[in-house]
């Protein structure tokens, strides 16, 4: 068996095509790399948005009356939305909410929780059920 392989090894057009090959196959390892960085950066400004928008939120939830200390989460449906003309974007519509959890100082009170639920609700568009108050401990 080894000395088939030598003679397989040894012929000139297998000599060339397996450096070729081994380029080949590096080519589409590095390839693939830079596809999960460029997934990363593409998801960035999804991140910087939704994490501006549940600091904006926390602030505007710590101003009800019964709400300490607060922390928020928003999740999204999907990404932005963008519409383009003559390959520049004129219009980029924001993803749509698809949930809000808020833990809080005060949250274990029924006021405190109607009134966060009822202000979140209007601001996002999304029922109740979408929407978790819970008391932080």
């Amino acid at each position: 068996m080894p000395e088939k392989i030598k003679r397989f090894l040894g012929r000139k057009e297998i000599r060339v095509l397996l450096p070729i090959l081994i380029g080949g196959i590096l080519l589409l390892v590095l390839a693939g790399r830079g596809t999960d960085t460029a997934k990363t950066d593409e998801s960035s400004p999804l991140d910087a948005q939704r994490e501006a928008a549940e600091e904006e939120l926390a602030a505007l939830c710590r101003e009800v009356e019964g709400v300490g200390k607060c922390r928020v989460m928003i999740t999204f449906e999907g990404g932005a939305k963008r519409s383009y003309s003559g390959g520049k974007l004129v219009y980029e519509e924001p993803p749509k909410v698809s949930g809000v959890s808020v833990v809080c100082t005060g949250g274990d009170r029924v006021q405190v929780r109607a009134a966060l639920t009822e202000m979140i609700a209007a601001l996002y568009g999304i029922g109740a059920n979408r929407i978790s108050i819970l008391p932080s401990g």
